[in-house]
């Protein structure tokens, strides 16, 4: 449930008092003809139930638990759950639940059976919900993408068919990967860095090697052209060069018009590199 072995963490200030992070008021319902009501508005986080224990506590106790270290400081209205792949089968999003309230509590507490567990004495958010229920038409992992806490709409969650879609990942980023796994180059996708201030960036493609770590961005043209995307992009940039990453961008039609040339392009940059890693760090 929460993701204790992740390999992203969400970096927050420590916490002294309880956090204020209860949910705001749910927004009004719409009500259309043989459909899930739809919200005009609703922030979802997305939570990851690691096994089935986890599944149970949801559906029959009707709470969450984040470590307080992990919680993001952004509120939400609503939590829905991730539920990892398992024998060949691929992640999937079949619940959600509004929040009603948010508690600090030892894990120890809130689960006394396993009082040797590494992190016993760590403090947890433990967010009360109302009832849990299940979405009509699940949401799947189709892309076998890695998932950590997001957020997205809850007009989103009822329509997204995909993680992918769910996410806002674009084409361009599905056809950049093909071309990867094709040349079978080694990269996490949606890769999160988070920074001191609690400001987080998802990387379209992280490379990691021995010495150094590349983010690959693919950019779709009616996005990233905005005069106000394009100062927020160089700023992003700037401030992972800082921390060490090199940044390659590709416009949606260089993408489109010649992958190849943009795989080339990469591989000549992760060359710079010393040897290479075959797994991502646990922060960025």
């Amino acid at each position: 449930m929460e993701n204790e072995t992740a390999p992203q963490r969400p970096q927050v200030p420590s916490h002294s008092p309880e956090p204020k992070w209860t949910g705001q008021s749910l927004p009004p319902i719409k009500q259309g003809k043989g459909t899930e009501a739809m919200l005009t508005a609703g922030t979802v986080l997305i939570g990851v139930l690691k096994d089935r224990r986890d599944l149970e506590i949801l559906r029959k106790k009707s709470w969450y638990r984040i470590p307080l270290s992990r919680a993001p400081k952004k509120k939400a209205d609503y939590l829905a759950f991730y539920e990892p792949g398992r024998a060949g089968r691929r992640g999937i999003i079949r619940y959600y639940a509004g929040v009603k309230s948010s508690e600090t509590a030892k894990r120890i507490e809130l689960i006394p059976e396993e009082p040797r567990h590494p992190m016993a004495g760590e403090d947890y958010l433990k967010i009360g919900l109302s009832q849990v229920k299940k979405l009509k038409k699940p949401v799947k992992n189709a892309n076998g993408m890695r998932i950590s806490f997001a957020f997205t709409s809850f007009r989103k969650l009822l329509s997204a068919g995909t993680v992918a879609e769910l996410l806002g990942v674009n084409p361009l980023e599905d056809l950049t990967a093909s071309g990867l796994k094709k040349r079978k180059t080694i990269f996490s996708r949606e890769y999160t860095v988070s920074l001191k201030n609690g400001r987080r960036y998802r990387l379209d493609f992280a490379f990691f090697r021995k010495n150094g770590k590349l983010d690959v961005e693919c950019d779709g043209e009616k996005w990233h052209s905005a005069k106000k995307q394009r100062f927020l992009d160089k700023r992003r940039d700037r401030i992972l060069k800082r921390r060490g990453w090199k940044v390659l961008r590709f416009g949606e039609k260089e993408i489109t018009g010649d992958m190849d040339k943009c795989l080339d392009k990469i591989t000549r940059k992760l060359k710079t590199f010393p040897s290479q890693s075959s797994a991502a760090p646990r922060a960025g």
